[in-house]
């Protein structure tokens, strides 16, 4: 073979070994893209106010106080990663009211220790049940892909929580 062949295989060669190399360095040992924390965090919340929602629906049907703990905890924990998801973004997301009322009613409710629900107990947790599916699906709404909120949501958020705080204080009173 002549000189040009042999050097024109010999630059194909090293130029593929070096197309492997980086492409196994940037497989192997690059760093992937730092995702979003608060869209993060408000995935978390999203999934804990899908759950109280969820929990909410099945109340309906509870026939004794002890059967609303796993609602209770929903409700914590929704509460509990809403607020902070809130303080993460300065406020700009509405409060969750409703998480805390729920949480204070099935608290009163369980004082005395596990015992039938009264039928205007389950009465109440039956009729805010559907005010929590809206509450959700505003939620769901409420921040876009990039990390943006969403004021129509928010707005749907701030108007269902209310009326769900409500409902459930005058059952707390």
């Amino acid at each position: 073979m002549r000189k040009g062949p042999k050097a024109v295989l010999w630059a194909v060669v090293l130029a593929l070994a070096a197309a492997t190399v980086i492409q196994w360095a940037g497989a192997f040992g690059g760093e992937e893209p730092a995702a979003d924390a608060k869209r993060m965090l408000y995935e978390a919340s999203l999934f804990q106010v899908e759950l109280m929602s969820g929990y909410t629906g099945e109340a309906a049907r509870a026939a004794s106080t002890g059967d609303l703990n796993g609602l209770k905890q929903a409700a914590y924990s929704a509460d509990y990663t809403h607020a902070r998801l809130a303080k993460a973004l300065g406020g700009r997301v509405p409060e969750l009211r409703s998480a805390s009322a729920l949480m204070e009613l099935i608290i009163r409710l369980q004082i005395g220790g596990e015992r039938p629900l009264k039928p205007e107990e389950a009465e109440a947790l039956a009729e805010a049940a559907p005010y929590f599916a809206e509450l959700h699906d505003a939620y769901a709404a409420l921040m876009d892909e990039g990390g943006a909120v969403n004021a129509g949501a928010a707005e749907r958020l701030r108007q269902a929580d209310k009326e769900i705080a409500d409902r459930l204080g005058r059952e707390n009173r």
